[in-house]
């Protein structure tokens, strides 16, 4: 599965942390860098267009405030 890779705001100027990366990679900009919920539902959508629907997978989570909204 391609990354997903929280990165913090404001977004690099002139530079694309996505320029000779692996097809597939997704940024998304946050104000600490921390997952926050709009940021985890992305990853959510982002796990279910690459996962592999052949078997069964299994996420594991911790308690993170972001995880539970």
């Amino acid at each position: 599965m391609p990354l997903f890779y929280p990165n913090p705001k404001p977004p690099p100027k002139g530079v694309n942390p996505l320029n000779g990366g692996i097809a597939g990679v997704t940024v998304e900009y946050t104000e600490k860098r921390w997952m926050d919920g709009i940021t985890f539902t992305k990853f959510l959508q982002h796990l279910d267009k690459h996962i592999v629907t052949e078997r069964p997978v299994v996420l594991l989570i911790d308690s993170v405030s972001s995880h539970i909204s």
